[in-house]
């Protein structure tokens, strides 16, 4: 035995009784799941069908809701993504896979704007 007294955690008002946190009383950090570390994203008020049945998420936490046939067809780079199996924790929103990247959300928004409207 070292000698050294285990330590307790420590109360934390701030952080929600929904989530669950790791707290290291040693190093006094604190690492919290979903709720705290990674809020949800939200969704673009531009390219959000309705029908869709694939959610990206750009870096900025921003949401699109797209028809993943069309998006393969147009694009070589999600076609291949698509064809790769999906892990098996797959992140699911409103029922849609979730599928995140780290483009800007601007540049995937123009993105779809010009596959699905047509629109500069």
């Amino acid at each position: 035995m070292s000698g050294e007294r285990p330590c307790k955690r420590t109360r934390r008002e701030d952080i929600p009784p929904n989530v669950v946190a790791a707290v290291d009383c040693r190093a006094e950090s604190i690492t919290a799941t979903d709720a705290l570390a990674k809020p949800g994203p939200t969704r673009d008020k531009d390219v959000w069908l309705s029908t869709g049945n694939l959610i990206i998420v750009a870096s900025g936490r921003v949401a699109f809701r797209i028809f993943r046939g069309l998006l393969a067809i147009k694009s070589e780079v999600f076609r291949g993504l698509f064809e790769l199996p999906p892990p098996p924790d797959h992140e699911k929103m409103d029922g849609c896979p979730v599928v995140e990247l780290s483009d800007s959300p601007d540049d995937l928004k123009h993105l779809f704007l010009v596959m699905y409207y047509r629109k500069k």
